[in-house]
C-alpha cells in the first residue's frame, strides 16, 4: 500500500519523495471514491511535515480526531492505530506528554488488536519517549523500558531494540547512572549502524554526555547529528540537537559557536515546537547575560512561562534553576523560592541529576545569605 511505501521512504530520509507519494495517493483515492485508501495515506501524511520545516500541529490534531472517528466507526484497528499515533505526536510536539502517552497506549492497543507488529513496535518506542519526558516518575519509564527491551529481543525486533536502548540510556542518565546510560546508548548506536542509520542514537549520546559533564563528547556527538540532519533537510530533530549544542558551547566558553548554533535552532524551529521555543528563550537569556544585556531576565522568565505550559517536570525544573542562577544573590529570596520549586519538581519526577543540581543551587544561595 502507498502509506507503507511512504513510511519506508521516511525511515530512509526520503522526505520529499514520501510527501509526493502521499499527496498523489490521496488525490487519486478521492477521485476514485476510495475514502479508506485516502484516509490511510492521510494518517501518515503528517510524518514528512514533522521532519521538515512546515509544521501545523492544529491541523494534525484536527485530522487525527476525524480519522480516529472514521476508522473506529467500522472497526479498522490498523487505521485507528495510525490515527491515534498521529494524535500522540501532536500532543508530544506541544510537550503534553501525559496526553501523548495516553494516545500512544490507545494506538498500541489497536495495533495489537490487528496483529500489526511493526506498528506496535513504533508505538512502544514512542510511548517510552513520552514516559521519559512526561510527568510520570522515571521508575515507571525504567520498568516499561526493561519490559519492552525484553520483548524486542525475544521477537528479534532490532529497530525497536535500538529505540528502546537509546531512550533507556537517556532515562538512566537522568538518574545519574552514567556508565549504564553510555552502555545502553552504545548498544543502540551499534544496532542503528547495522540497520543503515548510524545517526540514530547520536542525539541521545550527546545528551547523556552533557548530563555526565563530558562537554567535549557532547559537542562532538551533537555536532555530528546536526550535520547529518542538515544534509537531509530535516528540521525537527535538528532543532533539538542545535539548541543543546548551543548550550554546551556556552558551558565550554565558546560564545561565538553558541551564537551560531542558536541561529540554526531559531531558523529551523517551528513556532508550535514548545520544547525548542522554551530552550531558545533560555539560550537568549544566557547569551544576553554574557554580554550584560538587560533583556536577559525577560528571556529567562519567558522560558519559565513556556515550561509551565507543558507537563514536563524536568523542563519546568530546569527553567527555574536557570532563572534562579541569573537572579543569584541580588534577589536571593526569589532565587531560593525558584530553586526550591525546581527541587520539588525534580523529586516528583525522580530526576536524580536535577535533584542534586537544585540542592547544590539552594546550598550556594543560602551560603550567600
Amino acid at each position: 500500500m502507498a502509506w507503507e511505501l511512504a513510511l519506508a521512504l521516511i525511515h530512509t530520509g526520503s522526505l520529499a519523495h514520501a510527501a509526493t507519494v502521499l499527496a498523489e495517493t490521496i488525490d487519486q483515492a478521492r477521485e476514485a471514491g476510495d475514502e479508506i485508501a485516502a484516509a490511510y495515506a492521510e494518517s501518515v501524511q503528517w510524518m514528512p511535515d514533522l521532519l521538515g520545516p512546515d509544521v501545523d500541529v492544529d491541523a494534525w490534531e484536527e485530522s487525527a480526531e476525524r480519522l480516529i472517528a472514521f476508522f473506529e466507526s467500522f472497526g479498522d484497528h490498523r487505521g485507528a492505530s495510525l490515527a491515534w499515533g498521529q494524535m500522540s505526536e501532536a500532543q508530544s510536539f506541544r510537550a503534553r506528554f501525559a496526553d501523548a502517552a495516553s494516545a500512544h497506549e490507545r494506538a498500541l492497543q489497536q495495533a495489537i488488536a490487528c496483529g500489526d507488529r511493526l506498528l506496535a513496535s513504533e508505538h512502544r518506542s514512542s510511548l517510552l519517549f513520552s514516559l521519559v519526558h512526561g510527568p510520570r516518575p522515571f521508575q515507571e519509564a525504567l520498568a516499561f523500558a526493561r519490559q519492552t527491551l525484553e520483548t524486542a529481543r525475544s521477537d528479534g525486533d532490532h529497530r525497536l531494540e535500538a529505540g528502546i536502548l537509546a531512550n533507556l540510556g537517556r532515562c538512566l542518565a537522568y538518574l545519574g547512572r552514567y556508565d549504564e546510560a553510555r552502555r545502553a546508548c552504545s548498544e543502540s548506536q551499534e544496532i542503528w549502524r547495522d540497520l543503515g542509520a548510524p545517526w540514530g542514537a547520536l542525539q541521545h549520546a550527546g545528551r547523556i554526555a552533557w548530563l555526565a559533564g563530558d562537554l567535549d563528547g557532547a559537542a562532538d556527538a551533537l555536532r555530528e547529528h546536526c550535520r547529518y540532519m542538515e544534509s537531509i533537510g530535516e528540521t525537527t530533530f535538528l532543532t533539538g540537537s542545535a539548541w543543546m549544542l548551543a548550550r554546551v558551547e556556552i558551558e565550554r566558553g565558546n560564545i561565538e559557536e553558541a551564537h551560531g548554533w542558536t541561529g540554526v535552532a531559531e531558523r529551523a524551529a517551528s513556532s508550535d515546537d514548545i520544547d525548542t521555543q522554551e530552550s531558545l528563550q533560555t539560550l537568549r537569556g544566557l547569551l544576553a547575560a554574557e554580554r550584560g544585556d538587560p533583556t536577559a531576565e525577560a528571556h529567562f522568565r519567558a522560558s519559565v512561562a513556556l515550561g509551565d505550559a507543558t507537563d514536563s517536570l524536568m523542563r519546568q525544573a530546569r527553567a527555574r534553576m536557570d532563572l534562579a542562577r541569573f537572579l543569584g544573590e541580588g534577589r536571593r529570596g526569589e532565587a531560593v523560592a525558584l530553586a526550591q520549586e525546581a527541587l520539588d519538581l525534580a523529586e516528583s519526577k525522580g530526576a536524580t541529576v536535577y535533584v542534586t543540581a537544585a540542592r547544590d543551587l539552594l546550598t550556594d544561595l543560602e551560603r550567600g545569605a
